[in-house]
């Protein structure tokens, strides 16, 4: 049996964090949103800061292991940013297929026609 080593670690650990950072934190947020203001809830930006911020030791823990060195640990740095900015790309386009670029299919309401009426001026 092949050693784990710590950039495999990385890999495993990051794939079960994704229900943390993309299912857990954002409910999290929903329901704050929704306790503190629910007349406004979802309808726009919420009016508290980010409160909650993720992180991990995976790849940089210097516990004694001989193969986590700064090369190591920048290169699994690098790994969760990528792990990390393509869930949000996978996010996105799964909101993007929402959306509608014609007003036939869903009409704009009148608040987005009055800001662009006034923008366009």
């Amino acid at each position: 049996m092949k050693p784990v080593r710590p950039l495999d670690e990385v890999r495993a650990t990051l794939a079960l964090f994704d229900q943390t950072i993309f299912t857990t934190l954002p409910l999290v947020y929903r329901e704050v949103d929704r306790l503190l203001d629910p007349e406004r809830s979802g309808r726009s930006e919420p009016g508290f800061p980010a409160f909650l911020r993720w992180g991990t030791w995976v790849g940089g823990d210097r516990d004694g292991n001989p193969s986590v060195t700064a090369e190591t640990t920048l290169r699994a740095s690098a790994i969760a940013a990528d792990h990390v900015l393509r869930g949000l790309e996978n996010a996105a386009r799964r909101i993007a297929r929402t959306l509608s670029v014609s007003d036939r299919d869903v009409a704009p309401s009148t608040a987005l026609r009055r800001a662009l009426v006034r923008d366009e001026r």
